[in-house]
């Protein structure tokens, strides 16, 4: 299964999607993007904190916009079936990119220039899973999905700086201590928790958990042991079970809370 029909998206409309956590954030997003790129949709990627400049990682895109949110809206004109990067300048000495302020991608979105615009929304440093700072995530207003990501790859690995974005952090939102080995009720706690992974996240955005990395059985079985305790009350409306490294990332798809 692909990612479009796993997000159950209405590509036929405008969206805006926003993703969180860890384990794999940059790499979903642009194996989206390149999805519906095929579907012949203008897709923006973009950030509301910093990405890296997609060259340093080889990702795939088609323009590259850095400037003014004005300048974009008045300048630039993407084809059907492009991805463009966007932010405001280049930084860490043309290795990254910031992105724009959550108001600035309103205006964005307002202009109908893209069909899809995809947002990285917070940081982890390449860790499978963190906990989010205070001022983190950053999500768009009108953000239509925020997507909860979470690098299964973390499951029986010690809670310290080697494996978790801001562990002291982490160890409070789940109820846990450094150097605990990171289990499946951890990872619950870190979903049921109103600091945890969907911080901040408006009741109007539907909410998707990508369990990534799930490259192997005891994974797989793991992620669908989350889904079963997860409650019926932080209205995530389904979990999918990824790994980005095959042809159909996606294994599997939990509903959960299915909106019409």
């Amino acid at each position: 299964m692909n990612l479009i029909k796993a997000f159950s998206m209405q590509t036929s409309k405008q969206l805006t999607i926003a993703f969180v956590g860890g384990g794999g954030k940059s790499t979903t997003i642009y194996r989206l993007a390149l999805e519906l790129a095929e579907k012949q949709k203008k897709v923006l990627v973009t950030t509301t904190t910093m990405i890296f400049h997609p060259k340093e990682k080889k990702r795939p895109y088609h323009n590259l916009f850095i400037g003014k949110v004005d300048l974009i809206m008045k300048n630039f004109s993407p084809a059907k079936g492009n991805i463009t990067v966007a932010g405001k300048k280049i930084i860490a000495n043309g290795k990254k990119i910031k992105g724009f302020a959550p108001e600035e991608l309103t205006h964005i979105q307002k202009s109908g220039i893209f069909d899809i615009i995809l947002v990285e929304a917070d940081g982890a440093r390449g860790k499978p899973i963190k906990a989010p700072e205070e001022y983190e995530p950053v999500i768009p207003t009108a953000a239509d999905i925020v997507a909860g990501v979470i690098g299964m790859d973390c499951l029986g690995t010690k809670i310290n700086e080697n494996n978790v974005h801001r562990p002291e952090l982490f160890t409070k939102i789940t109820n846990s201590s450094i150097d605990d080995i990171i289990e499946t009720q951890i990872i619950n706690n870190l979903l049921n928790s109103p600091s945890g992974l969907f911080k901040d996240t408006s009741p109007k955005s539907r909410k998707i958990v990508i369990f990534n990395k799930s490259d192997t059985a005891y994974r797989i079985l793991e992620a669908k042991k989350i889904a079963e305790n997860i409650s019926e009350s932080l209205n995530i409306e389904r979990i999918l079970i990824t790994s980005m490294t095959g042809n159909d990332p996606v294994m599997a798809v939990i509903e959960l809370n299915s909106r019409s």
